[in-house]
């Protein structure tokens, strides 16, 4: 069977702030050279690919944390992302619940 739960999935990356530097040794390390780059995707269903790659996966429809890098609560992850994203996620928290 088929998994249709709503799913909010977080990835995360560090960007160089100057693309063509990365070729300097050491670039990448140095935590002024580079910012960090969030994409929050909203999915029916969980791929394996999306299992392994997101840093952060919270089941909308169960209320519940699948996954996520630091100890935090599933109210503590959805109110960091409610700040970002509260009207998509919302939108699809009410037509997931009519």
């Amino acid at each position: 069977m088929k998994n249709k739960d709503l799913y909010l999935l977080a990835f995360h990356s560090l960007k160089p702030l100057d693309p063509k530097m990365t070729k300097v040794k050491g670039y990448m390390s140095n935590p002024k050279n580079v910012y960090f780059d969030e994409s929050v995707n909203i999915t029916k269903g969980l791929s394996s690919k999306d299992s392994t790659d997101a840093k952060i996966i919270l089941n909308l429809s169960k209320k519940e944390v699948v996954k996520s890098m630091s100890n935090q609560t599933w109210d503590e992850l959805l109110d960091y992302f409610q700040d970002g994203y509260g009207e998509y996620i919302n939108t699809v928290l009410n037509k997931d619940t009519s």
